[in-house]
């Protein structure tokens, strides 16, 4: 994206809670996503992880639409390394009003992350 922006993480555990966690979304290519952990998220504040206390999917990953993305994809991470899950920011923007839904599985307590590509 031309200076980053911030999106959000859609995801349902198996008991059915739904869980948002807001993300950073760097203009970098091979920068780590930032995870909102409780005190915002930023180019510098969070974490380059996230966890959940239950199995989760990922149902939707939401981008604030930016109006020329530098970093045209991102490959989501699992406990440090790459997942074969790369996804396109286009696909992915708020000006997307049909996305496709996901359902990527995240173990309990494992740390998803994420990297800029290209």
């Amino acid at each position: 994206m031309s200076a980053g922006t911030i999106g959000t993480f859609i995801c349902v555990g198996s008991s059915g809670n739904t869980y948002a966690r807001q993300a950073w979304f760097t203009d970098a290519a091979g920068a780590s996503m930032r995870f909102d952990q409780g005190a915002g998220v930023s180019a510098t504040l969070g974490e380059t992880f996230t966890t959940f206390p239950e199995t989760v999917a990922i149902r939707d990953i939401v981008i604030t639409t930016t109006a020329t993305p530098a970093a045209t994809t991102f490959r989501l991470t699992l406990n440090g390394a790459p997942t074969s899950q790369m996804l396109s920011v286009a696909s992915q923007l708020t000006s997307v009003a049909f996305r496709a839904q996901l359902n990527m599985v995240i173990p309990a307590g494992s740390r998803l992350g994420g990297i800029m590509t290209t």
